[in-house]
């Protein structure tokens, strides 16, 4: 869940918690928020994002095998029928809509009446909609001069009831992130309605199998809504402050439906001037084109609309994700566009057969248009997740002119002129004015947009050049054939372009990162838990929020939390977050249920559930506190006071006390050699924080207080490493600004026995395997651009000296051969006169003939 609280909620006099992230029925007004933690966004986005692809492949395959099987059963003109009443209603399909779901996934905080009511709006404009849609079906006989179409305007027109009744579940169902539930929800839609319209057309049915299939389409896709959310509206409750989101969503709807009255006059002119055949090739050929792209936005959007909408606060953070999704979507856009210009006659005579070669020339021109919609739909993201209402009605209107000009430009030469004129617009004319308006404000400005277009243009024009001579080199092959030689040679081509095209590179060496992490996914939201997950806020805003993280700790967490309890300083919440303890944690949390947040998640360790609490936070500053450590009565006190004397710290770190199993208590300050740095003084500002902070490893993150804008630019937690998590994330805060440090022992850390201890016992039983692990957190550092000389060569120092430890601990076992690869290695990267020293004496001793510490040491290297 989203237990990210805002002001408001957390005023509320005792709100009811929910559990589930949807408002329970018969709730009167209790607040809900999106059904995920801030905290995982990203993480979250990647997940539900390779699910949504998943889920939107598998459309396009059952998509694409109705279009290949109805085109043979089907004519042109049967298509063009069905177009001409589809073109019609898409004028109004917005309404369906009317910008509601929206509202309801871009609000950062909404609730039950909030929800409730807009689906009683959704009802009345969606049911208004059907009845003037059916009422208009005479009209649009007279239009296009065919009595047919009045049947098929009634049969199609509950359509639009259907949809609206199920937009607020749907809504719900995407703001809460259940993406595995939607995507079964679209399949079994797609699917049931892929076989009743090919049933129809196998039985000889005509035109009529193409309005069985988006009638069954629709109302599957609504049963199976009503069957996936538990969510069910209230009565309409007036006086509730939904005009603001009916405000939103207007201004969208009205945008949107300017853009789409021009978008579909092309079908609506080439239908009533040029008749039904010339209306089935261009539908047919612009459906080619429409359905890949749909499913190639459709889960984008699905994830990132959410996701942007939330990090609205954050504009740093907004901007560098949004670019380097954009420029992924550029990339890719420019890769298969290409391919698909030079290959639009092989394509359309593959795909649709023999009998639609006229469709051919229409394709090949709405291949350029091609690269505005993705790349024009990632700027009205912009819009749409800052609640850009006013300019994306303003983008509309200046757009929805061009659009319409164009295809009034182009319509004298037929259905291929109307798309080679609506190319140029988009990309000569539309392009520059949506990116001019949507980049005038926000965190991404036109400028970024431009950058991230211009960077990835030589893909397209080397994915075409090779498509093209490939294919003028084979004329007398058959159309597949044609293909089966052409996109292989092509996408090499692409690929090796990439390869050596560093801003590509750069981008694509992103992606499959991306697809990487999908490895791992982050559990859908919803599963079932052994635990509820609940939220109790607090009443007022605060200055200072402690999160504790804690895996079955249920026989220490009240201790850490009667730590922070005691504290003489009182501005400050506790945001427990359980890991998914299965020890009766929350149980024994009961006795403090109305001074803290408690949030529950699946097991995701340490740095996910700290990352969890940071979301959550409602403070300035943010403290961390282990569940088996405590704090001094005075530490948040003397943390605050040091902060009003250093006002312009990021970090402020104290001295703690580390007590270990035997009960002896030392000092952190003392062991890693910081104390000696204070010369009598009790306050100390190390001149270069970074360099300081890794030359007297280590720290214990308990003792620390971080400004949380700080957090939010550094970047939360690495989920990546099992063992110095900690070091890299105070490494990367020390690059943010000053870091103060308190001679103070204000907190103790323990060091428990249970199988449940922290990971550094891994470390102790196997002090190598930890020594590589290191080595891995050291070289992240190290690729850190914004380094400083000093703070590079510090890195190269700390990485050498690691290596140089571990071959102390191999010569400790002794293994010899293990000991000089790691001295060389510590040569390598840093040659200082103890490497090479330790290096040369190695020699001095006989080899062993183990070989399999050698290896690991290379490739941890990346020899």
């Amino acid at each position: 869940m989203n237990y990210n609280d805002t002001r408001e909620s957390q005023m509320a006099k005792q709100p009811t918690p929910v559990l589930s992230g949807v408002p329970p029925r018969g709730a009167r007004d209790d607040h809900f928020k999106t059904d995920h933690l801030l905290a995982n966004l990203e993480s979250r986005s990647v997940s539900g994002g390779f699910i949504t692809v998943v889920s939107q492949g598998i459309q396009f395959v059952l998509t694409l095998a109705s279009t290949m099987v109805l085109a043979r059963l089907l004519t042109p003109r049967d298509f063009g029928l069905v177009a001409m009443v589809w073109t019609v209603m898409g004028f109004l399909r917005i309404f369906k809509d009317a910008g509601l779901s929206t509202a309801t996934v871009q609000r950062d905080h909404i609730t039950h009446t909030h929800v409730s009511n807009l689906f009683w709006v959704n009802i009345a404009v969606s049911g208004f909609v059907s009845l003037l849609v059916a009422a208009s079906a005479p009209l649009v006989a007279w239009f296009y001069r065919d009595p047919r179409l009045v049947a098929i305007t009634l049969a199609l027109s509950p359509t639009f009831l259907m949809a609206g009744l199920a937009v607020q579940h749907m809504a719900l169902l995407n703001r809460q992130m259940r993406f595995k539930v939607i995507a079964l929800i679209q399949i079994g839609s797609v699917l049931a309605g892929v076989l009743t319209g090919v049933g129809m057309a196998w039985l000889n049915c005509g035109y009529w199998s193409l309005v069985g299939l988006n009638l069954t389409t629709t109302l599957v896709a609504l049963l199976l809504a009503w069957l996936a959310s538990s969510w069910r509206p209230q009565f309409f409750k007036r006086h509730s402050g939904t005009r603001s989101l009916l405000h939103f969503g207007a201004n969208l709807t009205a945008g949107t439906f300017i853009y789409s009255f021009a978008r579909g006059l092309d079908g609506l002119l080439i239908g009533r001037f040029c008749g039904a055949v010339p209306l089935g090739l261009y539908s047919r050929a612009a459906a080619m084109l429409a359905r890949p792209l749909e499913q190639f936005i459709a889960p984008i959007q699905a994830v990132v609309i959410p996701v942007f909408s939330r990090l609205q606060g954050q504009p740093e953070r907004y901007r560098q994700n949004f670019m380097r999704l954009y420029e992924s979507i550029a990339l890719t856009s420019f890769f298969f566009t290409g391919m698909f210009f030079a290959l639009a006659r092989p394509l359309t005579l593959v795909v649709l057969g023999a009998k639609w070669e006229g469709a051919a020339i229409i394709f090949a021109a709405l291949s350029f248009a091609a690269l505005q919609a993705p790349l024009g739909s990632c700027a009205s993201w912009l819009i749409t997740s800052q609640g850009r209402g006013k300019d994306s009605l303003s983008a509309s209107w200046m757009i929805s002119f061009i659009v319409a000009l164009s295809f009034i430009i182009g319509l004298p030469y037929g259905p291929a002129g109307v798309a080679i004129a609506y190319a140029a617009a988009c990309l000569l004319i539309q392009i520059p004015v949506y990116y001019w308006l949507v980049g005038r404000s926000g965190p991404v400005s036109t400028k970024d947009l431009w950058l991230g277009f211009l960077k990835h243009l030589p893909v397209w024009g080397v994915v075409t050049s090779v498509a093209w001579l490939i294919l003028a080199a084979v004329p007398n092959v058959s159309p597949l054939g044609q293909l089966a030689i052409c996109i292989p040679a092509s996408f090499a081509a692409g690929v090796a372009f990439i390869v050596i095209y560093s801003p590509s590179r750069r981008i694509a060496g992103g992606l499959f990162s991306t697809l990487r992490q999908i490895r791992s996914p982050v559990p859908e939201v919803g599963a079932k838990r052994d635990l509820p997950r609940e939220v109790i806020p607090v009443s007022a805003p605060v200055s200072v929020s402690v999160i504790i993280p804690t895996y079955n700790r249920g026989s220490f967490v009240m201790k850490a939390i009667e730590s922070i309890l005691r504290q003489t300083y009182r501005d400050f919440e506790i945001i427990v977050v359980d890991d998914g303890s299965t020890d009766g944690t929350r149980s024994a949390l009961e006795p403090c249920v109305n001074q803290i947040k408690y949030v529950y998640q699946n097991n995701s360790g340490v740095s996910a559930a700290r990352n969890a609490g940071i979301a959550l936070a409602a403070g300035k500053w943010i403290a961390f506190l282990d569940s088996d450590d405590e704090w001094a009565p005075d530490f948040l006190a003397r943390q605050m006071r040091a902060i009003s004397e250093n006002q312009d710290v990021c970090m402020q770190i104290a001295d703690c006390r580390y007590s270990d199993q035997t009960g002896e208590k030392k000092s952190y300050f003392e062991t890693n050699g910081t104390l000696k740095k204070f010369n009598g003084s009790d306050y100390l500002r190390p001149k270069e924080p970074f360099v300081f902070l890794l030359r007297h490893l280590s720290w214990q993150v308990g003792s620390v207080i971080t400004r949380k804008d700080v957090i939010e630019k550094a970047g939360p937690f690495d989920p990546n490493f099992s063992i110095g998590e900690d070091q890299d994330f105070l490494a990367r805060v020390a690059l943010h600004g000053p870091v103060g440090l308190l001679k103070d022992k204000l907190m103790t850390a323990y060091r428990r026995s249970e199988p449940i201890e922290n990971l550094s016992r891994v470390a102790t039983a196997n002090p190598i395997c930890s020594r590589i692990l290191h080595d891995g957190l050291y070289r992240k550092l190290e690729s850190i651009k914004a380094l400083n000389r000093n703070e590079r060569r510090t890195m190269k120092w700390l990485r050498s000296a690691n290596y140089r430890a571990m071959g102390n601990l191999f010569f400790a076992d002794g293994k010899t051969q293990e000991a000089r690869n790691a001295y060389w290695m510590a040569v390598k990267i840093y040659p200082s006169t103890s490497s090479i020293g330790r290096y040369i004496l190695s020699f001095l001793r006989k080899p062993s003939t183990s070989r399999s510490s050698a290896i690991i040491l290379r490739q941890t290297a990346g020899d």
